[in-house]
């Protein structure tokens, strides 16, 4: 572009134009305030990461460690604003692939959550929709990072990169919302087993958790799809002005990250046991199922205690309208395939 000068608040963005002059006092701010606020969240994450290091194989360590990766793109970005670096290729690369991570991290927890459905309900139309509903997402996280990878090979437009970020930002409210509402179900049916005593309080309480999650993340994940996709079209004509439009959408990206950081506590709890003599087929199973749910706490996922079949168990599981999703045996479907989660 003819009569473009970069500024290194964002070296893309053509601001500028005639105008040698860049908002000094206005990027010191913003790199400094984002900055420590993208520094605050990587070192949360690695905090969350050293006290779930023994799970380390499940997606809740997965989904911090690609979150601790966004958050620290997003700081390094913020180093090169304060190291008024105005070079774009490495700046963008190093913002849009942290933003990458960004979705990578509330993909996968989205995959778990297949995976944790598939797990309590052996409905074959459900086992076959959720199935292919994580591999549909699967896709959609491959594709995010291939689309940045064309996006550098060929330089695309600006708006273009919001405009993908808002199409991600609004997939995955939509996927929150629908997954988190249709685990809220399978909860109400499960708990129907036996929902009286401790496991019910300790259940109740984690899916309120995976609730409250899920609303800030489609909140978020709006508010973000919104501001990039007008971030698109209404465009700064000042200093003032440019200062401010970096500073409503990189705040998106804050609240992205804050809404795991604020409401998916990590927890060393153990697994929901059954104590009742009277009633421990039922109760087992029920809160084998509800362990299922793990993901919504950051609890710990330990082998499973077997569950010996008794008449208390089909006398109680029989006068139950759900009666029919749950075989005796846990973790196993009524084709006697393994129905639990790998993840």
């Amino acid at each position: 572009m003819d009569g473009f000068v970069p500024c290194y608040c964002d070296p893309v963005f053509p601001f500028g134009v005639g105008t040698p002059t860049c908002p000094k006092g206005g990027c010191l701010t913003y790199g400094i305030f984002f900055f420590l606020a993208f520094s605050v969240a990587t070192a949360e994450c690695i905090r969350r990461m050293w006290i779930q290091r023994k799970q380390w194989r499940t997606a809740v360590y997965i989904s911090n460690v690609m979150m601790m990766i966004a958050n620290l793109c997003q700081s390094l970005r913020m180093v090169l604003v304060l190291a008024k670096v105005t070079e774009i290729y490495s700046t963008n690369i190093i913002l849009l692939f942290g933003v990458g991570f960004y979705f990578a991290s509330y993909l996968w927890i989205l995959i778990s959550w297949c995976d944790i459905i598939t797990s309590v309900n052996f409905n074959k139309s459900v086992q076959i929709t959720f199935k292919c509903i994580r591999w549909a997402i699967v896709f959609l996280f491959v594709m995010h990072f291939v689309g940045w990878i064309i996006a550098f090979s060929i330089w695309w437009p600006y708006q273009v990169s919001n405009i993908w970020i808002a199409s991600y930002g609004f997939g995955v409210s939509v996927g929150y919302f629908a997954l988190g509402f249709f685990i809220w179900l399978e909860y109400r049916s499960v708990s129907n087993i036996s929902a009286h005593g401790k496991n019910a309080e300790k259940t109740y309480r984690k899916i309120v958790k995976l609730v409250k999650l899920s609303s800030a993340v489609v909140v978020t994940a709006l508010i973000m799809t919104g501001v990039m996709f007008g971030a698109s079209y209404i465009l700064p004509t000042t200093n003032e002005q440019f200062v401010g439009w970096l500073f409503i959408t990189r705040s998106s990206f804050v609240l992205f990250t804050g809404a795991t950081l604020v409401f998916f506590i990590p927890s060393n709890n153990k697994r929901l046991t059954s104590t009742s003599s009277g009633t421990k087929g039922s109760s087992s199973e029920w809160s084998e199922k509800m362990n299922k749910l793990e993901f919504a706490s950051g609890e710990s996922k330990e082998e499973p205690e077997p569950i010996t079949p008794g008449g208390d168990l089909e006398s109680n599981v029989s006068s139950t309208p759900v009666s029919q999703s749950f075989n005796v045996e846990i973790g196993q479907t009524g084709d006697g395939t393994n129905g639990s989660s790998n993840v």
